[in-house]
């Protein structure tokens, strides 16, 4: 898929099919875009990283006194939001990348092929507000996150 000794970590298309995007995630790519002039005004960006952050062994992880503390104040949930979520995402981040492919996850989480399964993580304060969740998706026993989102800061 591709080639042996790729100079950097992107590569191009213009392919917004999303059966498509599903198998490059499937294949490790993170889905990118970017705005274009001319004809379709995008391009997707698919991006090979060539180092990633793998967390194996979750017995290892210590978290501070103060952040279990402020912990207690959210509550998890887990694709109960996926569009407020990826509205926010886009709220945040604005109309670039994740913008441009907001309908292709969309339809992704709507519709799961290829093995890849689209996921919305959430974090709820204790009025019931979003605070902060990321976009995402399964592969296996495999979770990628594509984007995240924080909406409030305050302690």
């Amino acid at each position: 898929m591709v080639e042996k000794k790729m100079e950097n970590e992107f590569c191009w298309a213009v392919c917004w099919d999303s059966d498509f995007i599903q198998k490059l995630c499937r294949e490790g790519f993170l889905p990118i875009a970017s705005p274009i002039r001319g004809p379709g005004g995008k391009v997707l960006l698919p991006k090979l990283h060539t180092a990633r952050c793998v967390m194996d062994d979750l017995s290892q992880l210590r978290v501070s006194k103060s952040a279990r503390k402020h912990a207690r104040k959210i509550s998890f949930s887990v694709d109960t939001a996926f569009k407020q979520v990826l509205d926010k995402c886009v709220e945040q981040h604005g109309v670039n990348w994740i913008g441009l492919l907001a309908s292709e996850f969309e339809h992704m989480f709507q519709h799961p092929g290829h093995g890849v399964v689209m996921h919305s993580i959430e974090a709820w304060n204790s009025d019931g507000e979003l605070v902060a969740g990321e976009i995402g998706w399964s592969c296996g026993s495999t979770y990628t996150r594509c984007v995240c989102v924080c909406v409030w800061v305050g302690r």
